[in-house]
């Protein structure tokens, strides 16, 4: 295999990326859903930069991956970019998400919901939950399928007042104070300990929690 990356290669959307994105069809409704991460804001561009670089690096090593909430299917799309993997799965409730994937990536996605992961037990080496935890409720339904169904996890949800501020300096919610509107729990990193498994750890990456499983 191939090394992960040499030189000055970046492991966030470069201009390659998007050229390439840019050839797909239908070009508008494909960049207008990617535009949060080639943001003309330099700090919000900067925090997704190091996002899915520091995201990249720990899925890197993973043959299997499964990405629950997959949306347009970015993170297989890096997942998948530097070295080819055996099995890459996509879930989201979105149809058009998943249309949207398909023409990102090979992989296989699906239309499912979080608390019900329609795979044996163990399917996967390593599942990723990225930026879902927000937007739902019961979480330790979902603990409870991301443990069943991978040897592994990573799972991330914004840092509250840090996301709140990006979204200020990006002119975004002023009349929430920054909060996101479909964002139906906000975490503190306690918070977010008491719903782990035992030995999980959270750290602080940008302007997200990151925990692993």
């Amino acid at each position: 295999m191939s090394k992960l990356y040499s030189g000055k290669t970046m492991y966030s959307f470069g201009q390659d990326d998007i050229k390439k994105l840019l050839a797909l069809e239908p070009n508008s409704t494909i960049f207008s859903r990617l535009s949060r991460f080639r943001s003309s804001n330099p700090v919000k561009r900067f925090a997704f930069e190091k996002y899915l670089k520091y995201i990249t690096e720990y899925i890197s090593n993973s043959e299997s991956v499964l990405d629950i909430g997959c949306g347009e299917g970015i993170i297989l799309y890096l997942a998948n970019k530097f070295n080819k993997r055996e099995k890459l799965v996509g879930i989201d409730t979105s149809i058009e998400f998943l249309k949207i994937a398909k023409q990102i990536v090979e992989a296989d996605f699906i239309r499912a919901d979080v608390h019900y992961l329609p795979f044996r037990d163990s399917s996967f080496e390593l599942l990723s939950c990225l930026s879902v935890f927000e937007h739902i409720n019961r979480h330790k339904d979902v603990i409870n399928e991301v443990t069943r169904v991978s040897t592994k996890s990573i799972i991330t949800v914004p840092r509250p007042w840090l996301f709140r501020l990006i979204c200020i300096i990006s002119l975004r919610n002023w009349s929430r104070l920054g909060r996101e509107k479909n964002h139906v729990k906000e975490f503190k990193k306690n918070e977010l300990l008491d719903i782990l498994p035992d030995k999980s750890t959270v750290e602080r990456r940008s302007f997200w929690y990151v925990a692993k499983i």
